[in-house]
């Protein structure tokens, strides 16, 4: 496998989540004397293939513990670039924008003209959910030329800085950085995404404030799947009302999605351990939603074999 393609194929970001002490981005806050003030950090540029751009990523950096936690970079086997706790001299970068770089007419041009925090970022490709693969044959048989990202940008919870807490949104762009498409809705975290080549769709999981407290942690909220039609740009809703969204599995002999969904099957407006798990049939020629795949005669009769 070429080496060099390989170092070039993706570049991920990703706020660590385990540092007990992490701060997010201040909105309107200067250091203090006893602070080293933030500097802007500039990473090494990823050439993206088959074309002349290159991609540089920016950010803040600082020595103070204040903006540890965020990641810096590291490669892993499959080249990917990705968050961990490893800095650099005692610097963390939280990546605030992408620098989109011309190597023949030497032209350069940021993503974004807004203050946030580009949490990840990875060119969109194919990843086999039954092996975990996303080699590089995965990735050049099954690659739109869209790089895909997730955004915070808007201090959600009010708490006067930019973080983990926030709404967490998905964006599109072509390799260039321009149509920079938000695909996902206000007020929501992704959780994870998926893109499946053959039905040229992007499955995303998103939480959601449902309570609308401006918080993703109540015991009120839940996940939703949703699906990103790259033809028609159009956006749909997978699960039910009432229902907090698992996991899912596609069929691609039968263009079918299976959903597993948790019912509030005791009304009390909270999703745990003691609701009803259903499995949900959909046909993604038309979206259809079928009845659970098990009916409630056939649980009922389960229930009473495995409980009773």
């Amino acid at each position: 496998m070429n080496t060099k393609i390989l170092l070039c194929l993706g570049i991920t970001l990703l706020i660590s989540s385990c540092h007990p002490t992490r701060q997010g981005l201040p909105l309107n806050q200067q250091p203090s004397e006893e602070e080293t003030p933030p500097v802007l950090y500039v990473e090494n540029p990823s050439f993206l293939d088959n074309s002349e751009l290159a991609i540089i990523p920016v950010g803040l950096s600082a020595k103070s513990s204040k903006f540890r936690g965020y990641g810096s970079f590291s490669q892993s086997d499959s080249g990917l670039f990705s968050g961990s706790q490893i800095d650099k001299g005692g610097y963390s970068l939280i990546a605030t924008n992408i620098l989109f770089y011309n190597r023949q007419t030497e032209a350069i041009n940021p993503l974004l003209d807004q203050k946030a925090i580009i949490s990840q970022f990875n060119y969109l490709y194919y990843r086999n959910l039954t092996t975990g693969n996303s080699s590089l044959e995965a990735r050049e048989k099954d690659f739109p030329q869209l790089l895909i990202y997730h955004l915070i940008n808007d201090d959600t919870n009010q708490d006067e800085k930019l973080d983990q807490q926030d709404a967490s949104l998905v964006y599109l762009s072509d390799f260039s950085g321009n149509n920079f498409t938000q695909i996902s809705p206000d007020q929501t975290q992704v959780k994870q995404w998926d893109y499946f080549p053959d039905q040229n769709i992007i499955l995303l999981n998103l939480g959601e404030d449902r309570n609308e407290d401006n918080k993703f942690d109540s015991p009120e909220d839940a996940n939703s799947a949703y699906l990103y039609n790259l033809e028609d740009q159009s956006l749909t809703q997978l699960n039910p009302p009432n229902t907090d969204f698992i996991n899912w599995k596609i069929d691609p002999d039968y263009n079918r999605l299976y959903l597993r969904l948790r019912e509030d099957s005791n009304e009390d407006n909270q999703f745990d351990e003691t609701d009803t798990i259903k499995l949900v049939k959909i046909n993604l020629d038309n979206l259809e939603q079928t009845v659970p795949l098990i009916d409630q005669e056939l649980y009922n009769s389960l229930h009473q074999l495995t409980f009773e």
